[in-house]
């Protein structure tokens, strides 16, 4: 029963951080959006050059696409609560 009360604690804490909250509310849509977005114009890559190509990207790169995909997740938010049902 400890482990159950631990999990919901630390559970809460990163959601109530924002760290959670921003990464499945906001990064993983947005990460979904850019994916379908680069496939729909330059075609779905190999999964072979995918992985490689993951292994050569910068740290600095990555912050960036984290932050791309935060705006694009905002964006995605923003179209959802517009054609919300009422």
């Amino acid at each position: 029963m400890a482990d159950k009360i631990n999990l919901k604690e630390i559970t809460d804490v990163l959601y109530s951080s924002y760290l959670a909250r921003d990464f499945f509310a906001k990064v993983i849509p947005g990460t979904v959006l850019l994916v379908f977005l680069i496939y729909a114009v330059y075609g779905a890559p190999e999964l072979s050059t995918v992985t490689n190509g993951i292994h050569d990207v910068p740290y600095p790169a990555w912050i960036l696409f984290y932050g791309i995909c935060w705006v694009a997740g905002i964006a995605v938010q923003a179209v959802g609560g517009d054609t919300a049902y009422n």
